[in-house]
């Protein structure tokens, strides 16, 4: 895709050394947070609509409308401004309030009467013994997805780990982060941004020990859902990765496992696992099949679920808006399945399937196995990548999928 003059300026790769950092003696790490991590916290609102503690979710409202008060708690002569929303969850299948709203047992989901057809609601269906499991559960269960498919309901971890030369303003992670903000509350959703320079051993030490004390912070809450975004160049030779500054300024770049080693530095490596990393950077990473078998071979020893890259020479961030929001919301609020929506949130992705092709390596937490699915606007392979599913992006309704 041609660049425009509308293209950030930082967005395109470049030319830069190779260099070889040495790790000196491991330094001791304290669980303080560290002064030098940027940190953006997800708040909820200071105004809200009145809602009690009995009536707190894990997850906030559906809509940015509230639910209508119900009609037998007001008083016809209460003045407007002293109204109390007596009710502020909302039917996930109508995005609606009654007065009548069953939580579900199995998830922080609730559904109104009208929607399971009851005429009449029997008071005993309030009993605090009285067991619900909401139609989305259901279907879940009998799919045994139910634990996996719904870790997005006990709280999302968001970590943006950023190159020095990268704009964090209006990125994916903040996008990401705006969206899910509406559906959870402040405990639910916690949201980092980190600046990571290694262009010299020094660098690299201070770096180990501001990893360890964020690894150490973010193991203290055990989200089960974790959304990583990794921005950074890539060199345009060889497919490393920029590590940062030296000591004369210039940008220099590391080979990809040893990247790879050093931003997910122990304990940090364990946010990886069971996460989905996305890899912004431009394709040259995947276009030279050493730093492409190497990414492969960090993956594999990280074992995150899934990690998503791209192929476009002078990738744009910004053509993945669309694709970011509707995998938000389909895969962490609504507990889909990433592989099985994924032609979904590509074909709403208008943008991104112009720009670039996209890369999602799938690692089996189970055995060792690394499922690759390479999708293009016309189905094809991208290239000979020992794929194990090939999902073909169907571009239009006269397409022949083989």
């Amino acid at each position: 895709m041609a660049r425009t003059k509308q293209t950030a300026k930082k967005t395109a790769s470049g030319i830069a050394p190779r260099v070889w950092l040495i790790l000196g003696p491991p330094a001791s790490t304290s669980g303080k947070a560290s002064k030098g991590i940027s940190r953006t916290t997800a708040h909820s609102s200071k105004t809200t609509r009145g809602t009690s503690p009995e009536t707190t979710s894990s997850l906030s409202s559906l809509t940015t409308v509230p639910s209508s008060p119900a009609r037998d708690t007001i008083s016809s002569a209460a003045p407007r401004e002293s109204l109390v929303w007596t009710i502020n969850k909302y039917c996930y299948l109508c995005h609606d309030g009654s007065r009548y709203l069953f939580c579900c047992d199995s998830c922080p989901r609730v559904v109104c009467e009208r929607c399971l057809g009851l005429v009449e609601v029997d008071p005993t269906l309030c009993d605090p013994d009285v067991k619900f499991k909401c139609p989305g559960c259901h279907e879940l269960d009998e799919r045994i997805h139910l634990k996996r498919a719904w870790s997005a309901c006990s709280g999302t971890q968001e970590t943006g780990f950023y190159d020095g030369g990268m704009e964090h303003w209006g990125s994916l992670p903040q996008l990401l982060h705006m969206t899910l903000k509406e559906y959870h509350t402040e405990d639910s959703l916690t949201y980092e941004e980190v600046t990571f320079d290694l262009g010299t051993n020094t660098k690299l030490a201070q770096w180990i020990r501001k990893a360890g004390r964020l690894g150490t912070k973010l193991a203290a809450r055990d989200f089960r859902c974790k959304i990583i975004f990794v921005k950074v160049h890539s060199e345009v030779t060889c497919g490393d990765l920029f590590a940062g500054k030296n000591e004369g300024g210039e940008d220099v770049a590391t080979a990809i496992e040893d990247f790879m080693h050093y931003v997910f530095s122990p304990p940090l490596h364990e946010l990886v696992y069971a996460s989905t990393p996305f890899m912004l950077t431009c394709g040259h990473l995947v276009a030279f099949e050493e730093s492409f078998m190497a990414m492969k071979q960090a993956i594999t020893r990280l074992r995150p679920e899934y990690t998503i890259l791209f192929t476009a020479p002078d990738f744009i961030s910004a053509v993945t808006k669309m694709f970011t929001v509707a995998y938000s919301i389909q895969v962490l609020v609504q507990g889909h399945t990433f592989h099985e929506i994924l032609l979904d949130l590509l074909n709403v992705s208008l943008d991104l399937r112009m720009h670039t092709d996209l890369l999602s390596l799938r690692q089996s937490l189970v055995t060792d196995i690394l499922g690759t699915t390479a999708i293009d606007a016309h189905g094809a392979f991208l290239c000979p990548l020992d794929a194990q599913d090939v999902v073909p992006f169907v571009h239009g309704p006269n397409q022949n999928v083989t």
